[in-house]
């Protein structure tokens, strides 16, 4: 490794030389079958409500990339007037919403399609022992606190009842 510079206000060149590498002398690499969850046998249809649009946005393609139907909403309101347009099997609800909480939403949800099954998934920062409580009392089916194990939420979500 090297610096060279002509001095104050005229900026630095770094130079990092590194060994070739000898793929020749490697051990034969093998690959490994992959941890990652597979694709999905039957997609469901998903909407994810959550006010941070990267985090949102970013689960939904993750769902999708596992064949799932997925609609992304950043709005509790927005997501209420979603449901009229279709029916959804899957709710990965954030509970930290503006101007309606996520146990308020849900409760919104279930109250505006009666009969139809579907199934509640808390997906939050809020992890307390009152929050969980609040979350069954909300009628969530599952809890899962941020940072969530992704295969974990993508086998809820497979598995959910429709």
């Amino acid at each position: 490794m090297s610096a060279d510079s002509a001095g104050p206000g005229h900026g630095s060149s770094f130079t990092v030389t590194l060994p070739r590498l000898d793929v020749d002398a490697l051990p034969h690499l093998v690959a490994q079958p992959s941890t990652h969850t597979p694709v999905v046998s039957r997609a469901r249809r998903v909407m994810v409500v959550d006010d941070n649009k990267d985090a949102a946005e970013s689960l939904g393609v993750f769902l999708d990339s596992l064949g799932h139907e997925v609609r992304v909403e950043h709005d509790p309101q927005r997501a209420l007037g979603a449901i009229e347009g279709g029916t959804f099997d899957v709710f990965v609800l954030d509970i930290g919403l503006p101007g309606m909480d996520g146990y308020a939403l849900a409760q919104a949800l279930r109250q505006r399609t009666p009969g139809r099954r579907a199934t509640y998934i808390a997906l939050t920062g809020y992890g307390s022992e009152g929050d969980r409580q609040r979350g069954d009392e909300a009628g969530f089916d599952h809890y899962l606190v941020k940072p969530a194990d992704v295969d974990e939420l993508a086998r809820l979500v497979q598995h959910a009842a429709v």
